[in-house]
């Protein structure tokens, strides 16, 4: 908004009737460069509490909104009331955004309050006009009070122009943005460092247009900054200077966005911000790699910064489906019993000998669908999968995705192109050592209407139990969040036939019925990349009253995680504690996902 193209504008409309009121308003407008409304118009005395108090609680209702919360009140003489009223001055902190007129306007302090009604002829005023009547109200104020100097000050501030003017404050305040990325529609996360003297900056807005986000406690995580430290020294930078901060503030390019540092002086500096850029999973990785939090910093990290940063770019990636590459090599069976749904990522090996295995031991009625969630590697695995089939004469389907999606996204792709009546989706470390395994699975499904996912005893390779179902445990040292645990990892298998039941059972090896799965529309993607889904899918096929299961006659060996490579990075543990975060918000409680 610029004053020098902004004219006065004169709105009429009729007001809504309130009884009782006691106050008009004569005009309102928004004044950018302090960030916020005023309202000016007269009071009667009787409503004005001992003192005029000048801090007072305000509710502002506009045709499409209300807008409520503290602000600052002063008053100044107005000789067409006399001693009936005075003229009032009413400032609060707020974006500019478009809520339409305001209807009424109700201020309360010291337990006494006043309601202003909004006459047709109330004036809405812009730019230099709103400024030049304001100091001019300002200058008849009844007595020099702290508020009326504030206002003062604030008036006076200087728009943005585009330039950093941090270096003109009195107080050395220095702000460097590393990275901005963009979290569309919701929001824009900020990376950086800043370093001032204890108590110099009072606070730190992001603007665009008339948007505006804080940047607070609640919404910015502190990160260690030892390069920052090491330039300016301990005197001019604390340890922790970094910062990463998300804003709710719509990115949608449109209008260049700029912080506003306000100091304790009540000095504003600015600093122009770079257009923020896209998304998709290395923005992701950069958002989950810069910090490191002790368990008590886990919930309000991702209430308010890394968690909606997150969700916002997930959603934002899985916007774009895949495009899907089918291969089909063999004779596929015309009308499959069971299809068997194996996601490829990283160790893409493992399918020669699952194969070979599968033809050891037969899958009669099956169709075998490995889907490729690691694009690179498309002519490795096309390769390998001519060979495997060549050799063991197993008839498979692969589909390629052309961008890496994730586990619940390339199952969900697979769910699509499925024509079994029951589905097994299986890890590619997961191996059989007898046939009849699938079948004895889904017969347990067909026998039992109650049971709703089913999976086998997996076993490591020393034969001692890895999986029999999956419980919760409330993990301290993750912020009490609950987490899904193997119980009786390790020890020696059960004896005996019978089903044990579970809350939830691990997606390594899962099967459940093809109508299931559709209605419950496949595997959460909200989850990124791959943890925590097993469970919730379970945790849904238990909100239809349907049970999961482990059946501890059918067992497979699973080599764990060995189908995932790469290094336990920082990004990868602060993504399945994001996960974490969504799993606990939905079916533990205590955070939001």
């Amino acid at each position: 908004m610029t004053a020098d193209v902004l004219e006065a504008e004169a709105v009429a409309w009729d007001a809504p009737a309130r009884e009782p009121w006691h106050g008009l308003l004569d005009y309102y407008g928004y004044h950018a460069p302090s960030g916020a409304w005023y309202f000016v118009g007269w009071v009667e005395q009787r409503h004005i509490a001992p003192g005029k108090p000048t801090a007072a609680d305000l509710r502002i209702d506009f045709e499409s909104g209300t807008l409520s919360g503290a602000g600052i009140v002063t008053y100044f003489f107005r000789p067409d009331l006399g001693e009936r009223g005075s003229g009032v001055v009413v400032h609060f902190p707020s974006s500019g955004r478009g809520i339409g007129r305001p209807v009424w306007l109700e201020l309360c302090s010291d337990e006494r309050s006043a309601g202003l009604t909004v006459p047709s002829g109330c004036q809405h005023l812009r730019g230099t006009d709103l400024g030049a009547r304001l100091f001019a109200e300002l200058s008849n104020a009844e007595e020099a009070s702290e508020s009326r100097t504030t206002l003062l000050g604030l008036l006076l501030r200087k728009g943005f122009t585009g330039e950093d003017t941090l270096g003109a404050l009195k107080d050395e305040v220095r702000l460097e943005l590393d990275a901005v990325i963009a979290c569309r529609p919701e929001g824009v996360v900020l990376m950086g460092w800043m370093a001032a003297a204890p108590e110099v900056v009072r606070a730190v807005r992001l603007r665009a247009g008339l948007a505006t986000a804080p940047v607070t406690e609640r919404n910015t995580l502190r990160v260690p900054r030892p390069d920052v430290l090491e330039a300016l020294g301990p005197d001019r930078a604390e340890p922790d200077c970094g910062f990463m901060a998300y804003c709710a503030l719509p990115a949608s390019g449109a209008e260049p966005m700029h912080l506003e540092i306000e100091t304790a002086r009540g000095e504003v500096g600015y600093k122009p911000v770079p257009a923020p850029r896209g998304g998709g999973i290395e923005a992701i990785k950069r958002v989950l790699s810069a910090f490191d939090l002790r368990y008590d910093q886990l919930a309000p990290a991702f209430d308010g910064v890394a968690g909606p940063a997150v969700r916002a770019l997930n959603a934002e990636r899985l916007r774009q489906r895949p495009r899907v590459g089918v291969v089909t090599l063999g004779s596929l069976h015309p009308a499959p019993r069971h299809s068997v749904i194996v996601p490829l990522y990283g160790r893409i090996d493992f399918l020669e000998y699952q194969a070979a295995l599968f033809a050891r031991h037969g899958l009669p009625d099956t169709e075998l669908i490995y889907v490729l969630d690691d694009p690179p590697r498309r002519r490795e695995l096309e390769a390998l999968a001519a060979s495997v089939h060549e050799r063991f004469q197993v008839p498979l389907r692969l589909l390629m995705l052309d961008r890496n999606m994730g586990f619940a996204p390339a199952n969900n792709v697979a769910l699509a192109h499925a024509r079994g009546d029951f589905l097994c989706f299986m890890n590619s470390d997961v191996f059989p050592d007898a046939p009849g395994w699938l079948a004895a699975l889904s017969r347990r499904l067909e026998d039992d209407p109650g049971l709703g996912a089913v999976g086998p005893l997996l076993l490591f390779e020393n034969g001692s139990v890895q999986h029999q179902g999956m419980d919760f445990e409330r993990l301290d040292e993750f912020g009490g969040w609950m987490f899904p645990t193997h119980s009786r990892k390790g020890l020696k298998p059960p004896a005996g036939p019978a089903l044990l039941h579970s809350p939830a059972i691990t997606a390594a090896c899962l099967v459940i019925r093809r109508a299931l799965a559709e209605e419950l529309g496949g595997f959460d993607e909200a989850y990124v990349i791959g943890d925590f889904e097993d469970s919730d899918l379970c945790l849904r096929v238990g909100q239809l009253g349907l049970a999961c299961a482990v059946d501890p006659s059918v067992r497979l060996h699973h080599l764990e995680r060995r189908s995932q490579v790469g290094a336990a990075q920082r990004w990868r543990m602060n993504m399945t504690l994001y996960n974490a975060w969504t799993h606990q918000g939905r079916w533990m409680g205590g955070a939001r996902g």
